[in-house]
């Protein structure tokens, strides 16, 4: 792989990662929405209403303390090139390429003046 991939691969990766959170978050806001604003759960089952409540209040408090910033971050080391799994050993043999190249651009300038001219 190169460094300047863009296949529909490397690109889609973060697309889907995002999908997978906004849907179980749509699904969990709106049974909250149902359990907390259907009076006749809370008549019915209080308990089981009380405790659901407890941990959708739980669930938004850790949510934009843990969660939200691991996603924010994972989209931002997506939108670094090279965002491929094996990032680390492509930038090592990219780098490796360019001082090699660099080292024998010097060695040509001082090959002539290490030897004598005859």
């Amino acid at each position: 792989r190169s460094v300047h991939d863009d296949t529909i691969e490397i690109r889609m990766k973060p697309t889907v990662i995002v999908c997978c959170f906004q849907f179980p978050l749509f699904f969990l806001c709106f049974v909250a929405t149902r359990l907390v604003v259907s009076s006749w759960m809370w008549v019915y089952f209080f308990g089981l209403t009380l405790f659901i409540t407890t941990m959708v209040v739980a669930f938004l408090v850790c949510f934009p303390l843990f969660i939200a910033p691991m996603i924010v971050t994972y989209l931002i080391k997506t939108s670094f090139p090279p965002h491929t799994n094996d990032s680390v050993v492509l930038i090592r043999g990219a780098m490796n390429e360019r001082e090699i190249t660099k080292l024998r651009e010097e060695l040509r300038y001082k090959a002539p003046s290490c030897f004598g001219s005859p």
